[in-house]
Parts: C-alpha cells; sequence; structure tokens
C-alpha cells in the first residue's frame, strides 16, 4: 500500500478522468487532472463482455480528496488489484425506468 502522500512511493496515477455523476445530480461532469495521486479506493464490476464499472477515489500530495467513476487513467508505478469471482453468479444491469440507470 501506498504511503498517503501521492509523492510516486505507493500506488498512483499521472492522469486520471473521473465523472462526478449520481442519481440525484443532472451535472455529468468530466474532470481530468496532469498531476501524481494516491489511489486510495477503487471498487466495482468487471462484465464478461469486457465491460467494467469502476468507482475511484484518489489524494493529492495535499491530501485532498477526490471521487467518481473512472473513465481514464495512467498509471506511474504500480497499481495492486485484487479480484474476486463467484462460480454461478452472474451480475445483470437492468435499465430503472425511475433513474434512467442501468442498474444491478
Amino acid at each position: 500500500a501506498g504511503n498517503g502522500n501521492g509523492n510516486g512511493n505507493g500506488e498512483s496515477v499521472t492522469t486520471s478522468s473521473t465523472e462526478n455523476k449520481s442519481k440525484s445530480s443532472t451535472s455529468n461532469e468530466i474532470r481530468r487532472w496532469q498531476e501524481r495521486f494516491e489511489i486510495v479506493s477503487l471498487v466495482g464490476t468487471f462484465s464478461r463482455d469486457g465491460s467494467c464499472h469502476l468507482h475511484l477515489s484518489i489524494s493529492d500530495q495535499k491530501g485532498n480528496t477526490f471521487g467518481g467513476h473512472l473513465i481514464a487513467g495512467v498509471v506511474f508505478t504500480t497499481v495492486e488489484v485484487v479480484v474476486g469471482s463467484i462460480d454461478g453468479v452472474t451480475f445483470d444491469r437492468e435499465l430503472d425506468d425511475e433513474t434512467g440507470y442501468g442498474e444491478l
């Protein structure tokens, strides 16, 4: 694990694009940075069709934390990811008519 200071001694990304989108928001703003960050959280799902839905939290050198849907990024050093699967379990997204989003 990294040391939280985003200086490249742990997991870090050099560039990151995240989409700050929530069901309660009408904004789908995509923010892009060109600096190094510490990855403090990365969770989501991978599908058999190759798609993924990942939520990312990153911290800068001052400890400011940003998060959202991971759109794109470049790894500066390493990222340690643990992936698990459960036999016989599938995740299917169905359209929620109320929100307009595909929900698990």
